[in-house]
């Protein structure tokens, strides 16, 4: 047992937190990346307006690429505004074919904000449902052009073609974002919100497609990027694609920031890059009002980027033998972060230099130790740990608790000691919390103090976009840590409640919802 853990078989005291987990520097990750953000046209009209978020979120992909998973600046290709025009855009997709830095199996990303558009598709062309579906760059005409070269957009059958080509001379292991849709019903109607606009396009039904823009896309190759009917993508072998909506919605955004990569990024940040599939992270994206994220492609199950991108400050718990065969307790819980389902892959050393010896899955959580049970892949059995081990994190379980930011204020501590007991007990039926460091760690409410009156804010993005910022509690004292607690356990509630919905069923976003003492 590491110096300084708890004794095997007692529950590690709030003053006496498990053994630190261990930080491990990654090096730099082989990722590639096509980053598009698009807010302003040549050719704006009542049809093609501006947008305010697009390049906002491109630069927020960018930063995160660069801050977060520290992708050098040489591998990533920006284009914004004017810099994004058809011509252009296809060119830089046809380079990433070409460019000899990047090898067989490296992860390539393509990002896209901006405008999506849907057309009659020209006469005997092979779709779904009689329409061509495409991006918008910067220099599309949406009054059409007979000119195949220019004011076009990038047909879906265009890109999948180009993404192929990559394919073949890379890899597959090409992941494409999509902040678009190509329905925009509500452009007709004069729109009173000026924080929020869709990412979309109607073009007039007379908008036609020249023939002459189709003859580089090989019929046997062509296969929509976006099929009608609700993405029916299954077919996808050249990359996976990760779309902000599903066929006939709106993508929307409001304050300056798209729904769907603002709840992207938010929780890959929190998450990690490679904890998730594909597939994982719809599932645990929030729900998002009129959206439903979708994700297509044949390896939709696998780990974003393939496993190929690590999270920076991977962590390693300290793990070791239970009394029952097959069972190990892991040094972190509740506390850490990790709930059930979590996936953990066991290392004999701290540098993870020794051969990993097994897969473990967490099947009970505590505040701050965690029980696992072998994960069995074929005819694997399980390993036999005599010294302590170190586990890494390898996939996020069930979603997490409520997780707090407790100002550091001293007439504060009452409510943390509650909590902190509550995380420690055997509280099974009730809905927890998790205690985190700052307001980098996303917490889902903000405890804070002004005077002697306690304040608590709502961080969750979908309540504050319906305007819901704080608790509706006005004169919270705080000398009163019993009422708090009680305000809190309510909160645990209404989130649970909040994040409930079907993500295939659409949202069930309620404008009455609220939080009431119990």
């Amino acid at each position: 047992m590491p110096a300084g853990g708890p004794a095997e078989g007692k529950t590690p005291s709030y003053k006496s937190p498990p053994p630190r987990c261990i930080p491990i520097e990654d090096s730099i990750p082989p990722l590639f990346a096509l980053v598009i953000g698009i807010d302003k046209y040549m050719h704006c009209s009542y049809g093609l307006r501006e947008l305010h978020g697009a390049v906002a979120d491109a630069d927020a992909v960018y930063s995160f690429l660069s801050e977060t998973l520290h992708v050098p600046e040489n591998r990533i290709k920006n284009l914004r505004n004017e810099e994004a025009t058809r011509a252009t855009i296809e060119m830089e997709i046809k380079n990433l074919g070409g460019n000899p830095a990047i090898k067989e199996d490296d992860p390539i990303l393509i990002y896209y904000a901006g405008h999506g558009a849907e057309a009659n598709a020209p006469s005997g062309w092979p779709c779904a449902n009689g329409k061509i579906q495409m991006l918008v760059p910067h220099d599309f005409n949406p009054s059409g052009s007979d000119d195949s070269k220019r004011g076009q957009g990038i047909l879906d059958e265009r890109l999948t073609h180009l993404l192929q080509d990559v394919a073949e001379k890379k890899s597959d292991n090409i992941t494409v974002i999509l902040d678009c849709c190509h329905s925009a019903s509500g452009t007709r109607a004069i729109n009173h919100d000026h924080t929020f606009a869709v990412r979309g396009i109607e073009l007039p039904e007379d908008y036609s497609i020249p023939q002459d823009l189709l003859h580089d896309i090989p019929h046997n190759k062509a296969r929509a990027i976006v099929a009608a009917k609700g993405y029916e993508k299954s077919g996808l072998l050249s990359h996976v694609l990760l779309s902000a909506c599903k066929h006939g919605q709106e993508a929307g955004e409001r304050d300056g920031h798209g729904a769907f990569t603002s709840a992207l990024l938010s929780l890959l940040k929190k998450s990690g890059v490679d904890k998730l599939t594909y597939t994982d992270v719809i599932a645990h994206l929030p729900d998002l009002p009129g959206q439903n994220p979708q994700c297509e492609g044949v390896y939709q199950s696998r780990y974003l980027f393939n496993s190929k991108v690590a999270s920076p400050q991977r962590k390693l718990y300290p793990i070791r033998s239970s009394d029952k065969p097959g069972q190990y307790v892991l040094e972190a819980g509740e506390a850490h972060g990790i709930t059930n389902k979590a996936e953990f892959i066991v290392f004999t050393s701290g540098d993870m230099s020794s051969s990993a010896l097994g897969p473990v899955i967490a099947s009970n959580t505590t505040a701050f130790t965690t029980t696992c049970d072998f994960c069995a892949r074929g005819d694997e059995t399980p390993f036999p740990l005599t010294l302590p081990g170190f586990a890494l994190q390898s996939r996020v379980g069930k979603r997490q608790n409520v997780s707090l930011l407790i100002e550091r204020d001293e007439r504060l501590l009452g409510v943390r000691e509650k909590i902190v007991k509550e995380m420690q007990s055997d509280n099974e039926g009730k809905r927890g919390f998790c205690l985190v460091d700052s307001r980098d760690d996303e917490p889902d409410l903000v405890i804070t103090v002004k005077g002697d009156v306690v304040h608590l804010e709502i961080m969750d993005k979908l309540c504050q976009q319906h305007g819901l910022t704080s608790m509706p509690f006005h004169d919270v004292k705080i000398d009163n840590p019993d009422f708090i607690h009680r305000i809190l356990r309510s909160s645990a509630d209404f989130y649970w409640h909040l994040r409930r919905s079907s993500h295939g069923g659409g949202p069930r976003w309620s404008h009455h919802a609220g939080v009431y003492e119990t």
